[in-house]
C-alpha cells in the first residue's frame, strides 16, 4: 500500500468521526482574488461541511459563511433569508493535477463570475497530513494520528525510510532513522505545537 494512500485513508476516517475530527483540523490562510482562492491539495473536500471560513479583517466576526456542496445551488439566486449569510463552495478541475478552487460570496451578495471579494480569509477544516519529502523531515500531525498511520496497512516495516518517527527504522544505507530526527505535533484540540526528539 502506498504511503500517500495510507495518509489519506486514515485522515478521512478521522475526519468522518466527530470525536476524532479535531485531530485533522488545520488553519489555512487563503488569498482570495475576485471571489476565488486556490485550495491546498491536502484539504479533505468532502469534510468541508465541517469547516469554517472567516474574514480576519472582520474584528467582531459578525460575518458568517456556510458551505454549499452543490455548484448549482451556489450559483443560483438566493432568498433574502439566505443572503444574510456568506457562502462558499469548491470546484475541482477534473483534468491535469485535479486542482481545487474555493469560491466565496460575501453576505448580502450573489455570485457573479469574475467579480466578488478580494482579500485574506482563514479556512479551518480537516486536512490530510503531508507525506514527508525526505526521511528526516518532521510530520505535522498529532501523535495519535501519526500512530494510526503507522499501523495502517503494515507500512512501518515495508517503508521505514518514509516513516521518520518509527523507532528503530533505518535508511537504505543502514543509518538509524530515529537517531537524529524530531517530530513536530500539533494538537487539533488545543492548537498547541510540541516537539519531541527520539534518541537511539
Amino acid at each position: 500500500m502506498l504511503v500517500p494512500v495510507v495518509f489519506q485513508q486514515v485522515a478521512r476516517r478521522y475526519a468522518a468521526d466527530k470525536l476524532l475530527r479535531p485531530y485533522t483540523q488545520a488553519v489555512l490562510p487563503l488569498t482570495v482574488v475576485s471571489g476565488v482562492a486556490e485550495l491546498p491539495n491536502n484539504v479533505i473536500v468532502e469534510a468541508l461541511k465541517f469547516g469554517t471560513l472567516a474574514n480576519p479583517a472582520d474584528d467582531t466576526q459578525t460575518k458568517k459563511y456556510t458551505y454549499i456542496a452543490s455548484w448549482a445551488d451556489f450559483s443560483r439566486p438566493l432568498t433574502p433569508v439566505t443572503l444574510q449569510l456568506g457562502y462558499f463552495t469548491v470546484v475541482t478541475q477534473m483534468t491535469g493535477d485535479f486542482e481545487s478552487d474555493l469560491y466565496v460570496v460575501e453576505p448580502g451578495s450573489v455570485y457573479a463570475p469574475g467579480a466578488g471579494f478580494s482579500g485574506n480569509m482563514i479556512l479551518t477544516t480537516p486536512v490530510v497530513p503531508l507525506v514527508p519529502v525526505n526521511a528526516n523531515d518532521p510530520v505535522n500531525a498529532p501523535q495519535q494520528l501519526q500512530q494510526e498511520i503507522q499501523k495502517e496497512g503494515g507500512i512501518i516495516n515495508a517503508m521505514p525510510a518514509q516513516m521518520p518517527w518509527k523507532e528503530g527504522s533505518r535508511h537504505a544505507d543502514g543509518r538509524s532513522a530515529s537517531s537524529s530526527h524530531s517530530v513536530r505535533t500539533q494538537s487539533g484540540l488545543c492548537g498547541i505545537t510540541s516537539q519531541r526528539r527520539d534518541e537511539p
